[in-house]
Order: C-alpha cells, then structure tokens, then sequence
C-alpha cells in the first residue's frame, strides 16, 4: 500500500437521511425553477488577516489581482512535500456554536464572523454561470453554484498571475485576500448540523478535499497547503492512485460526504493513475419542512412537462399569510425549512418557462435581501396559499470546462498558459486542468428536502509545450549518416536537386 497521511478536516459523521387576484392562490402544473438560498455571489466582505488563523485580529493587506508583485522565494519554494511534512488542520466542523443577537456566531476552536460579512448584494458570478450552464435543455436540471464556487477558490489558492486572475474575475473577488475573507464566511455561514425542534437532524454540510498521486513527482507548497486548510477548510490526502485502498479511501470520502445520494452517479468516479491532483467539493443538505405535508392530503394529477403530460403526485397545503411574490414573467413563493434555508419555487407565466427565468435573471429578485411582498388587494389582509407541489427525485451531471471557458477561465485548462506554481513538478512539467465535473440530486417530499452535488476538479501534466521552429531545406544542405556511436557512416553534401 502506498503512502497516505489522511489529515481530515471532516469530523463529523453524516447522517442517512397564477396571479396575484385576491383570495385563495393555486399553483397547480408546476414547471419549477428551485432557488436554495445558497447561492455563492453573496457575501463581499473587507480583507482581514490570512496568514493566520481564521479570527485572529491581526490585519494584513494584500493588493489587488491585478496589481499584485512577482511572490518571493520564499512563497514558492517547495520546502517539503504535504505527504512529507503534514500541517495542522483548522478544526472548523462539527461546531459548538451560539448565535447571540449581535449575528455572531462563536465556533468552539475560536473562529468567529458576523453573519453580515456573509451576505451581499453581488450575484454576478451565480447569473453568469447559470446562463453559461442551464440554458441549453429542456430536461431536467439540478445544479450547485456553491460547490463549484468553493472548488475555483480553491483553484485560484494553487494559482497565479493570470490563471488566478481569471478564476478571481468570475468570482467576482478584487483580490484572492478578499476571496479568502468571503469564502470562509460563506463556508462558516451555510454549515449547519443540528437538531430541530422536533429532534429531526438538519444538515447543511459543504466539505472540500485535495488528492494528491504520489507517483507524480509533485509537491505542494506548504504555506499554499495552509491556506487551503485555513480559508477552504480543505481535506489533504496523498497517496498512490494505483493503490486499491488510496482508490477506496476517496470513494468513501466522497459516499461519505454526499449522504448516500449520489451512491449511483459516482459508482463510476474513482482516482485516475494519470491523474496528478483532485480537487473536490461536496455539499450535502437535509432539511426539514417547519410545518410538512400531510401525506394522506397527495393526489394524482398530471404535470404539464416541457416534453409533454405525465401523472404526478401532488403535495398539497394551505397557508395563511403566505409569502406571494409576482416577478417579471413568474410568480413565486417559498417553503420554510427548520433553519436557514429557503426553498423558493417559481412559477413562470404561461408564456415563459424555466430557462427564460435563467435567461432574463429575473429570478435574482428573489434571491435580494431586501425583497419587498406586496400587499394583498384593498379589503385583505394576506394571502391564503393553496400549494400544490409534486413530488420529485432529480440528478443531473455537467461538464462545466466548456462554460467555464466560455466564461473567461481559459489559462486554467491551457497547458501553455496555466500557472500552478505553487505545485512543483519533479522536472519541470506544465500543469493543467483537465476536467471539471459536477454530479447533483435533489428530492422533495412530504418531509422536507435532500440534495447532494460533487464537484470535481482534475490536475494533470499537460501537452507538451513545443516553439514552433520552421525547418526547411529548400537551399544546399548537409547529410550526416551515422551509426548509435556517432561513427560518419556517409556525409552527403546536397548543393542541387536533380
């Protein structure tokens, strides 16, 4: 068995699982764009120390990506490799935390963020991504912009110059400090792993996870691999990925931290032996619904699908004073889970549909903080919701190095072009991206909601970089013909062609 030193940063153990016109509203045929209120854009926040532990007080700048310096020598000598020299992981899971009314929270290894730190007004990168991704089917889709946020963080981490730059611009972060700053807040803000009122356990659970192939030759740079740890809360492994037990090990990680969800989608992902790095992030999210449906209430009714009628099992439920939005071309409501979470469900009109939302970005309105409901009609006093959700289990797998690229992130797939630094190759060797994967499942039913995405990040070395060299021996020349000893076997002088 190859060498692994497994410093796990993931204690914790994860568990199974219209119109607006006055009076009674129904929302019946649902064609549904879901929002989770997770969404990555949110969260700018000022630079604050990141080169020491998370909630030291201790400020430091750094400039911004494009102004910033060459790195010293010391930032990008490779002392020693993680496997060589493991760091001390940040403890930041399985949190003992209390949330005071200053929007606090205390974590019990010390670190600490204002809930405002994150959370913003900025959605650039979830519009932006979600058109590249969502606009190309009519079938079913379920995606992360979180998890994949959280895997070009980390990216940008192991990057520089113009590769980085890249990563920072869709990101919409001013520099790598402030990526850093926010991705932590966000990272902190959205876990969550507790029990309700009722006793049922909620999970919000992001994890992130680097791995690396042994037999590649490469080391990563240790300050950089602390960072990762501090900031991302990054997992580091490495071993041989030929090894059985490496392989296994992954795959566990990755089962592990998907709550089973996804068990079919990743029965065939396993580490490749060409492979030299692999980048990970998981989100796992199990909710409940604070008031659920009552299943004896279900009914069979059809779905009018984008690809034609089906029956459908219906969820039904009415709420008073119910939360009713009309947007531009939809309108909308949400589900209350037990904790933070919101499940919003839009209904486009009947001359829109999911991916014209997706198009317009009409739906962000939902997604601002300060959304204003309207008023009922004169004479009422709110809206009495008659929801008609149908039950569903959804999966969907993207390959997002088209998007991405399409979004400006070239350098990072470009042999020629990508800059990891911060990962030394034995001989010199480019490094590149070879892929980017992300594997999703949502289901809703009567109790609440479970969903699952894996994102997956592979490194390799890439083509050979040649310089174009034009060779061509259109004037008298000189033939040398020798043997493996470089014994003259003939010497031919070529001054014309006959």
């Amino acid at each position: 068995m190859g060498e692994m030193n497994l410093r796990n940063a993931q204690k914790t153990k994860y568990r199974m699982p219209g119109g607006g016109n006055a009076g009674p509203v129904r929302l019946t045929a649902l064609v549904i764009v879901l929002v989770l209120i997770l969404t990555a854009g949110c969260g700018r926040v000022q630079n604050t120390d990141l080169q020491t532990l998370p909630g030291s007080t201790e400020a430091q700048s750094e400039p911004s990506a494009s102004t910033q310096q060459e790195p010293s020598q010391t930032d990008v000598t490779q002392s020693a490799s993680v496997k060589a020299a493991p760091l001390t992981l940040v403890n930041a899971v399985n949190p003992v935390y209390q949330k005071e009314a200053t929007g606090v929270r205390v974590w019990e290894n010390g670190i600490s963020y204002d809930e405002e730190d994150a959370s913003g007004d900025s959605l650039r990168y979830t519009e932006n991504l979600l058109r590249a991704v969502l606009t190309k089917s009519d079938q079913n889709e379920v995606f992360s912009p979180i998890s994949l946020y959280f895997a070009l963080a980390s990216a940008a981490e192991m990057t520089y110059g113009s590769t980085r730059d890249q990563i920072l611009e869709l990101l919409d972060a001013p520099s790598m400090q402030a990526l850093r700053t926010t991705a932590q807040a966000m990272w902190l803000n959205i876990y969550t792993d507790e029990k309700n009122y009722s006793g049922n356990q909620q999970t919000c659970i992001p994890a992130s996870s680097l791995w690396l192939n042994n037999t590649s030759g490469v080391t990563l740079d240790p300050p950089t691999a602390e960072l990762l740890e501090k900031n991302f809360f990054t997992s580091l492994y490495a071993g041989d990925n030929a090894d059985p037990a490496y392989r296994k090990l992954y795959c566990d990680w990755l089962e592990g931290h998907t709550g089973g969800m996804l068990t079919e989608q990743l029965k065939d992902v396993k580490l490749d032996p060409a492979t030299v790095f692999s980048l990970v992030n998981t989100l796992y999210l199990n909710m409940s619904w604070v008031t659920p449906f009552e299943e004896d209430q279900n009914t069979t009714a059809v779905f009018h699908g984008a690809n034609g009628d089906t029956d459908a099992v219906f969820m039904h439920k009415t709420s008073l004073f119910a939360s009713y939005y009309k947007g531009e071309g939809y309108t909308a409501t949400d589900i209350q889970t037990s904790t933070f979470v919101k499940v919003w469900l839009l209904l486009p009109d009947e001359n829109e549909s999911p991916v014209s939302l997706i198009r317009s970005g009409a739906y962000l309105d939902v997604l601002d903080p300060e959304l204003e409901f309207p008023d009922p009609p004169e004479g009422y006093d709110g809206y009495e919701l008659d929801l008609s959700v149908p039950k569903f289990d959804i999966s969907a797998s993207y390959d997002l190095k088209e998007p991405l690229t399409a979004l400006g992130v070239k350098d990072l797939f470009d042999s020629a072009s990508a800059d990891f630094r911060f990962i030394e190759t034995a001989d010199g060797a480019h490094l590149c991206v070879s892929d980017v994967q992300q594997k999703v499942r949502m289901e809703i039913n009567e109790k609440g909601i479970s969903a699952a995405a894996a994102t997956f990040m592979e490194g390799g070395f890439g083509d050979p970089v040649f310089y174009p060299v034009d060779f061509t021996l259109d004037r008298p020349f000189l033939v040398l013909v020798t043997s493996d000893c470089n014994t003259p076997l003939f010497v031919a002088m070529v001054n014309d062609i006959v």
